[in-house]
């Protein structure tokens, strides 16, 4: 399908997405430092993502929990340090197919969300799941973990907008739910196994369902690092998980993907007079929607109204300076250029 307008190779990729500075290399920490385990204190859900290519079919390739401990969700174990997070996972059959005699371990990406905060953080690493004393733990130890912009929070609105009455039963219709979806991670991984899951956010219905099946999901302005992209290149099994504020489960869409710059699609993601580069077309092999009654539970979706309840995160301008130059007299002088990019990029979301 369209395969005049197939983007194959990491130079014509470039072509189209300029390489970032070298500064940016920076923002990628090997450990969690201070700022990473601020976030994940205040976080109110964690997305975690296994290789869909390592997943039996139909099989969940995802989870997702709400942080709490009163067990609807998973909490994190106060051991959580620089190299290595613990959680406990809920009661029962865990999303991943594992129950509490069994062992599982593998690659894992997971991408933090403060509730009401724009700004999320990005995890990678080996996970182990093992059973302790009938309750299942999962150790995550880190390879790299960064923070990740606000513009596809923005864009997709993620905050701003819960519906009243959140939707209690199991939608059955794709076309349905992509229509209201507005916020998205995307996870790839590479030739080598090593995944990444990245944020995608649009209005309403940015999921672009085609006449023929496939999707398409357009490449808004971001980073430039184009980690996702590089990756599809290498290891085309992508999964998308959709987030649906106020309703109790996700959207899980696993597939084969690639890269087009084709202009009637790319038509089609027009926002704001804009039209994207180039965008990732995806064939399903198969969808689903995971009920989660605890995401609607846990009151994930309404952000504090009180500016004192709010959560007391730094903000992504100082913890990205802050990461590449510390907090000296260098930190300080870069803080100033990342937060006057940072305005600038959250003024042109397209």
């Amino acid at each position: 399908m369209r395969s005049s307008h197939r983007i194959t190779s990491l130079k014509h990729l470039r072509q189209l997405i300029p390489p970032p500075s070298r500064m940016l290399a920076k923002r990628i920490q090997s450990r969690l430092d201070h700022l990473c385990l601020e976030f994940i204190r205040q976080a109110s859900l964690v997305v975690a993502t296994r290789n869909p290519q390592d997943v039996p079919p139909i099989s969940s390739a995802t989870s997702v929990y709400p942080l709490v401990a009163d067990g609807t969700g998973i909490s994190i174990l106060n051991n959580a340090s620089a190299d290595k997070l613990v959680f406990t996972l809920p009661p029962g059959k865990d999303t991943w197919g594992v129950t509490t005699s069994d062992s599982s371990g593998g690659q894992v990406s997971l991408y933090f969300l403060v509730t009401g905060v724009g700004h999320g953080l990005r995890v990678n690493g080996h996970y182990q799941i093992e059973p302790v004393h009938g309750q299942l733990l999962m150790t995550v130890r880190v390879q790299t973990a960064y923070l990740h912009c606000a513009r596809a929070a923005s864009r997709g609105e993620l905050w701003q907008s819960v519906p009243a009455s959140p939707a209690d039963s199991a939608p059955q219709d794709l076309a349905a739910l992509l229509a209201d979806c507005r916020y998205c991670l995307l996870h790839t991984s590479n030739a080598e196994g090593q995944s990444q899951l990245s944020p995608r956010g649009d209005p309403a219905g940015f999921l672009q369902l085609l006449d023929d099946g496939h999707l398409f999901l357009a490449e808004r302005p971001g980073n430039k690092v184009a980690v996702s992209l590089s990756n599809i290149l290498e290891q085309p099994t992508v999964a998308v998980t959709g987030l649906f504020p106020g309703r109790p489960g996700w959207l899980e869409l696993v597939g084969t993907a690639r890269i087009s710059d084709d202009p009637h699609l790319l038509t089609l993601c027009t926002v704001a007079g804009k039209r994207p580069h180039l965008g990732i077309l995806l064939s399903l092999d198969y969808w689903a929607w995971r009920p989660a009654p605890a995401l609607a539970e846990a009151s994930l979706w309404t952000p504090p109204s009180d500016d004192l309840a709010k959560p007391d995160v730094t903000p992504f301008a100082r913890a990205l300076a802050e990461h590449m130059q510390g907090t000296g007299l260098m930190g300080k002088v870069v803080h100033k250029v990342v937060d006057t990019v940072v305005k600038r990029d959250m003024k042109q979301l397209y």
